[in-house]
């Protein structure tokens, strides 16, 4: 992790440039306060996070379908393995539909990720799909560590008829039974790191993804709508562990729809049989930036058959005859806005996080306190001491920040409004900046839109609805 520690003393001028120089900060890097930035518009056509579902409708080959997932901001689908009326392709031996389909993809500059159906062996069919630029890699979907040990002995072979295709495998969260077997409670990067040594470091050919899904939506022990706790430690697990190794790249699958409501039905503490609203995914999609994601999945895209997760009256973006649902719309609300700037963030590089609950916290303060059982659960929590340029924080709500630098050693916040959004709870934050740095202005990004300000008295100051993210680069 890059860091900068605040110097201790502005009583000398040249004490504090000494100490920004220490620090990771330079001498130009003062001067430049209240210039300009880079234009980072430049790269808007070749960057971007990739915003993938989860299945998709048996009727995904018509033009009508594949409009209907351009329009939601989607890039990439995952086809297989969900049952009556959604798509499963023939992984094995394509058939004339299943051509059809990766074409028509292609046509409207879409990837698809084959489901491999619970067969490990499945990756070796990878060389079938030499010739089809749409079709991404194959996938497989929460190993515990014996597959994990019979995924990694398809590598070898992947990597050889591969193509350049990915190897992609979604993880379990920290709480499921077979990884809680397998590494022990509490021992969930444990899992990650045994995947990562075992799968990501043998790999030769294709991206390198780490990915896992864990969703928050739930509710308290009085059947009010709440957040789990341990969401944003399973966040902050893969996108710390992903950092260990060279070439990684990050993904999480976020809720857009209720399920499980046959074991536990709405209301139930532990259930995640909430319908999900535009505040509810915004906030999940701008926490796993505030984290610096690559991906971001969405569970689910076409609603899965009735079964056992799932009952009739649970729906995805997709319902049961490929039909919008409001989660559609609300889904795509929520994308348009990370695609407006996410060409923006990609150019900087995830520093880490830092949190405040309401109130204000000042360089010198403890930032490690926290009454948000969310938060602390985090355990690389930044201290504000460790990010030179913020001299305090102030937010009338508990607050998500990620942290970032650019190439030109620019710096920038992802503020989020991290609290249960029926609350309906308006977040209003202050950064106050050193003055040390000369900034006068920030772009910033507010709901996709680039906003400019000037600063007052060194300071920043916006105000978060539910579920809101806002990216600030201060100059």
């Amino acid at each position: 992790m890059k860091k900068t520690v605040k110097a201790a003393s502005l009583f000398l001028a040249a004490s504090l440039l000494l100490c920004l120089c220490i620090t990771g900060c330079t001498d130009e890097k003062i001067q430049q306060g209240g210039g300009t930035l880079p234009d980072y518009d430049v790269k808007e056509e070749e960057l971007a996070v990739s915003i993938a579902g989860w299945i998709a409708p048996d009727t995904i080959g018509t033009e009508e379908q594949m409009r209907l997932v351009k329009d939601a901001g989607i890039d990439t689908l995952f086809l297989g393995a969900a049952g009556e009326g959604t798509y499963i392709p023939n992984v094995s031996s394509p058939t004339s539909e299943d051509l059809s389909v990766y074409a028509l993809m292609e046509e409207y500059g879409m990837r698809t990720y084959l489901n491999t159906s619970g067969s490990i062996g499945g990756f070796a069919q990878i060389g079938r799909y030499a010739d089809f630029d749409s079709v991404a890699g194959l996938s497989f979907d929460e190993p515990n560590k014996s597959e994990i040990g019979q995924i990694a002995a398809q590598v070898s072979s992947f990597n050889q008829s591969g193509e350049g295709k990915d190897f992609y495998v979604n993880l379990f969260p920290s709480f499921s039974s077979e990884v809680q077997a397998d590494f022990g409670v509490g021992h969930y990067r444990e899992y990650l790191r045994y995947y990562c040594d075992n799968v990501l470091e043998k790999l030769t050919v294709g991206e390198k993804w780490l990915s896992a899904d864990r969703y928050p939506l739930t509710f308290d022990g009085q059947g009010n709508p709440a957040l789990d706790v341990g969401w944003l430690q399973d966040v902050e697990a893969v996108a710390e562990v992903a950092r260990e190794y060279e070439g990684i790249k990050t993904n999480f699958f976020i809720q857009t729809m209720p399920y499980g409501g046959q074991s536990l039905p709405a209301g139930v503490q532990g259930s995640r049989a909430r319908v999900p609203s535009y505040e509810d995914i915004r906030m999940q999609e701008y926490s796993l930036l505030a984290f610096g994601y690559d991906g971001i999945s969405l569970f689910c895209y076409m609603t899965p058959a009735v079964g056992v997760e799932f009952t009739e009256e649970q729906l995805a973006m997709l319902d049961r005859s490929g039909e919008p649902t409001q989660i559609y719309y609300d889904a795509r609300k929520a994308n348009r806005e990370v695609l407006a700037f996410d060409h923006v963030y990609v150019q900087f590089e995830w520093q880490g996080v830092f949190t405040n609950d309401g109130g204000t916290t000042t360089a010198d303060g403890d930032r490690n306190r926290t009454q948000n059982s969310s938060f602390s659960n985090l355990i690389g929590r930044m201290d504000l001491a460790e990010i030179a340029f913020i001299d305090s924080v102030t937010t009338s709500e508990d607050t998500l920040f990620g942290y970032f630098m650019d190439g030109a050693d620019n710096e920038a916040v992802l503020a989020v409004n991290y609290n249960e959004t029926t609350l309906g709870l308006k977040d209003t934050v202050t950064l106050r900046f050193d003055p040390a740095y000369g900034y006068t202005k920030a772009l910033c990004y507010v709901g996709g839109e680039k906003v400019t300000y000037d600063l007052t008295d060194n300071s920043l100051t916006f105000t978060l609805g539910a579920g809101e993210g806002v990216f600030a680069i201060p100059y």
